[in-house]
């Protein structure tokens, strides 16, 4: 059984509903974005394009319209998610998503777009977001909840390898 972080459900079910909003995923590094958010495509049923500007390499605004003029060929076939991974780190992120995000919306394309951030690495990220995104889902440490819950899961798995 994998472990799922509290906000799966919700995030699960705004990728279910019609493109409405751009889904954000923020929070300090090593909390579990990208993990939340690859499980949740996983069963999604859509086609995913995911792109992450974490790598080495220099990333611009063109890196962005690369990785969505894909996401859109994915979703003429069958609807699709396009992942942008610590966005934050492109100069001019900004203006290049809302562009683009604005040019499908006049063109009816039904591609959806999750954003994940570090809040750590950019505080402004995280304000621009909360601000502009009403779909804004703030990652932190596990919560007790969540604590329990995976001991629950691991419990199992401890007393079979005595």
């Amino acid at each position: 059984m994998v472990f799922q972080r509290s906000q799966f459900q919700k995030l699960f079910n705004r990728l279910a509903e019609p493109r409405r909003f751009i889904q954000v995923v923020a929070g300090p590094r090593q909390v579990g974005k990208t993990t939340l958010v690859q499980q949740v495509c996983e069963v999604s049923g859509l086609a995913v394009q995911f792109a992450s500007a974490d790598e080495p390499t220099l990333r611009g605004h063109e890196w962005i319209v690369q990785q969505w003029e894909i996401a859109r060929l994915l979703d003429e076939s069958q609807g699709a998610v396009l992942v942008l991974d610590e966005v934050q780190k492109i100069p001019g992120w900004s203006e290049s998503v809302k562009r683009l995000w604005d040019e499908d919306t006049r063109r009816k394309i039904r591609l959806k777009v999750v954003l994940l951030g570090s809040l750590v690495s950019s505080p402004l990220f995280g304000l621009i977001m909360f601000l502009k995104c009403p779909n804004f889902l703030k990652l932190r440490i596990l919560c007790i909840e969540e604590c329990l819950k995976l001991k629950l899961q691991l419990l199992p798995m401890s007393h079979s390898s005595q």
